[in-house]
């Protein structure tokens, strides 16, 4: 068949064919190590996703989607994170990473148009999901609080993964998934998933097993469907102590370079922010690290202006009575002004 009467369907899955194999070979060891230079206290979860994600990327099957992944555990553990680590190690760019949140979409039958789009002779227009797919078909797919996802939506889910493509209602285009890693996360039952990673001394499997009986019971209980489809819930570690520390120098360190700002060589170092963290966590309601961490970073904000407006290229942070001060620094490594940013009232 000439190539101009080939239907647009089969241009588009040969071209996406093609991007699928752009990835390069991942190297499960070079991958572990750098995303452990971006996430705390997850090492063991960091290690077998590596390795997974090697021996999947090696495969090269084009059926189905490159991994099926499941993130699990309390809020602010690096869920998130991860995935967002994950897209800038494997595929170098963060456009790579397609985010739909089930907490926006809650519960509604209609979400599946959404990401699938809406009949054809229906009001509505391409789904997003598939136009994203469509537009970058080797990606990060982030499924945020999947736990609060309608029935349809999983139903969808789980065809796309099955078939090795989605179908856009509206255009009728099939948008394959074979280039794509998917990575689902969820906050359902953290109490008890938490309790069980930390008790846990078996085996990772036995511990995946465990993990999806109690992701299988309660309120917030995952689909069966759902839950015999994923190959692997990887269940995430609370975090405490240095390693929140070690999470706040992390965020604070982002938080400078967002406004133009280097940090010095040993201006966040997590042992200087530990005193301010462990009052956070004794003076507030919420101690969270999610919420200890946003208010270490939202707290450090005037500071890095007024370094930022006072011409400093670098900072560094101190911290004096539980309060984090941000230590504007010039070129010749000569603190200029120190602007005090409180961590705690």
């Amino acid at each position: 068949m000439p190539r101009t009467m080939l239907t647009h369907d089969v241009l588009l899955a040969e071209q996406l064919d093609r991007k699928a194999n752009e990835l390069k070979v991942i190297n499960a060891e070079q991958l572990a190590a750098r995303l452990k230079e971006h996430i705390v206290g997850q090492d063991k979860v960091i290690d077998q996703i590596a390795r997974q994600l090697g021996q999947r990327d090696a495969s090269k099957r084009t059926d189905e989607p490159i991994a099926v992944f499941c993130f699990v555990g309390p809020p602010g553990v690096g869920k998130t994170e991860l995935a967002k680590a994950i897209t800038d190690a494997v595929y170098k760019d963060r456009n790579h990473l397609l985010f739909y949140s089930f907490a926006e979409m809650a519960k509604l039958p209609q979400a599946a148009t959404t990401l699938i789009g809406s009949p054809k002779n229906y009001v509505g227009g391409e789904g997003k999901l598939t136009s994203d797919l469509r537009r970058i078909p080797n990606a990060v797919v982030l499924l945020d609080d999947i736990e609060k996802a309608h029935a349809a939506v999983i139903e969808l889910i789980l065809s796309g993964w099955d078939d090795g493509f989605l179908t856009d209602q509206q255009t009728g285009h099939k948008v394959p998934t074979n280039g794509a890693i998917f990575i689902l996360t969820s906050n359902a039952n953290s109490r008890e998933i938490g309790e069980l990673v930390e008790a846990h001394t078996g085996t990772f499997d036995e511990l995946n097993r465990k993990v999806k009986d109690l992701l299988s019971v309660g309120e917030s209980a995952l689909a069966p469907e759902l839950l015999s489809r994923i190959e692997t819930v990887f269940a995430f570690r609370n975090i405490r102590g240095i390693d929140i520390a070690r999470v706040v120098a992390l965020r604070i360190e982002r938080r400078a370079k967002s406004y133009g700002l280097a940090v010095a060589d040993g201006g966040s170092r997590k042992e200087i922010l530990i005193d301010a963290v462990q009052r956070l966590q004794k003076t507030s309601t919420k101690s969270g690290v999610r919420d200890i961490t946003l208010k270490l970073e939202g707290s450090v904000d005037d500071g890095l202006i007024d370094a930022k407006a006072g011409g400093a290229t670098k900072v560094r942070f101190e911290v004096e009575d539980g309060k984090v001060k941000v230590v504007p620094v010039t070129e010749d490594r000569t603190s200029v002004v120190s602007a005090a940013a409180p961590a705690a009232s």
